[in-house]
């Protein structure tokens, strides 16, 4: 198995039974790595999850400074309401720190669940 092949995403519910699905997706960068790891990490994800036939919703590359992901507040403020605006579409949520993003903005913003 190659180290793709390894690392993509299985969002397999049980074997034989396929569901696509819509997710959610938060990809995160701290400003002081490379935007270039989170820019890489968002393209695996994206092209794992249309390989299964998953559609995801998150920012655009061009919505924040680093190709999509969050780093800011802002940034974070900015993914909530996009995502709270397809809420009825989501199926799940996917966060991501392909580089040890600081998931404490992603938090400050998250729903909490009663």
């Amino acid at each position: 198995m190659t180290s793709d092949e390894q690392n993509e995403v299985n969002c397999s519910m049980e074997p034989g039974i396929k569901k696509n699905m819509t997710n959610g997706v938060m990809v995160g960068n701290r400003g002081f790595f490379p935007a270039e790891l989170s820019r890489a990490g968002r393209v695996r994800l994206l092209a794992a999850l249309a390989k299964r036939g998953d559609k995801a919703i998150g920012l655009a590359p061009n919505e924040t400074s680093a190709y999509g992901a969050i780093e800011s507040l802002a940034d974070a403020r900015s993914c909530a309401a996009h995502l709270r605006a397809h809420a009825a579409k989501l199926d799940g949520l996917i966060v991501t720190l392909p580089n040890c993003g600081d998931e404490r903005n992603r938090r400050r913003v998250a729903p909490e669940r009663t």
